[in-house]
């Protein structure tokens, strides 16, 4: 269909019918649980009191692997990392293995939102991280905070810089604008993910069960670059504002890498972490 004033209502009638009447919740709850190991723990903030966090861990069986903090991004949550989990934990001859914290933003799944008007972590003093969208934000940001004391080093696959985004926001939130405007409903949010997903993607084949400015950075940055990505900053910015210690062109692949192209970006981790990567 045209994809040109947003996602087809022939596709839109198809996702609600779908969720009406053959989503099975129960069975994907199971799917969940039995994939991620989840806990929630109170963590208390400089200036935002105590918030219960919502998190995925996962501890690799290798002795010595690297603790990767995964920050999801907007729209999404934890399930970004429900491909990449069982490959970065693996054990495999000739590659490094991570244990993995994979924490749901404020206000995300069973994390509480933060109401007052500040994550260091308290299991791994130093740790790595991963992130895209929001993700590279707030894992820059603690870069920026903690590192390279905690932070040793940071991955992304979306280097985006503020001049870039400004000019990214104006040209693909007309349609949010419009819903906040005229109001939310389970449709339209369905409607305005669903979006996102199709068009920040790669051509990845979404299943209806699936729908739905930044500091200099001193710390070791690793970039993935995928051709879908919704914007790219040039390289010139990038290695003017950061410590980059790996790149890595793909010939496939959106914005949501880590559900797209899950064996690439670990793959990537693999090579920035290994004995041979620039880290």
């Amino acid at each position: 269909g045209d994809w040109a004033y947003g996602v087809p209502l022939s596709d839109v009638k198809r996702l609600v019918g779908r969720w009406r009447g053959g989503y099975d919740w129960r069975a994907h709850e199971r799917e969940i649980n039995e994939q991620l190991p989840m806990f929630t723990r109170d963590i208390e903030l400089e200036d935002f009191g105590t918030v219960n966090v919502h998190y995925v861990h996962k501890r690799s069986p290798v002795a010595g692997a690297i603790p990767l903090l995964f920050v999801h991004g907007w729209p999404g949550s934890i399930i970004e990392m429900s491909k990449i989990l069982p490959l970065l934990t693996a054990e495999e001859p000739g590659h490094p293995s991570f244990h993995v914290v994979a924490p749901s933003l404020p206000g995300y799944a069973w994390s509480e939102a933060i109401l007052n008007p500040g994550f260091h972590g308290k299991n791994y003093a130093e740790y790595v991280t991963q992130g895209g969208d929001w993700g590279n934000v707030l894992t820059r940001a603690l870069a920026a905070r903690y590192g390279p004391k905690h932070v040793k080093a940071c991955h992304t696959n979306m280097a985006l810089y503020e001049q870039l985004s400004l000019s990214l926001s104006r040209k693909t939130m007309a349609y949010e604008k419009i819903h906040r405007a005229t109001g939310w409903t389970r449709r339209r949010l369905a409607a305005w993910i669903y979006e996102k997903l199709v068009l920040w993607a790669d051509d990845y084949p979404w299943t209806d069960d699936e729908g739905p400015r930044q500091p200099q950075m001193a710390v070791p940055l690793g970039i993935s670059y995928f051709p879908k990505e919704l914007a790219r900053a040039p390289k010139t910015f990038i290695h003017a504002q950061s410590n980059v210690v790996f790149e890595s062109e793909h010939a496939a692949g959106g914005h949501f890498a880590a559900y797209e192209k899950p064996e690439a970006l670990v793959d990537d981790l693999r090579r920035m972490f290994g004995k041979d990567g620039g880290f």
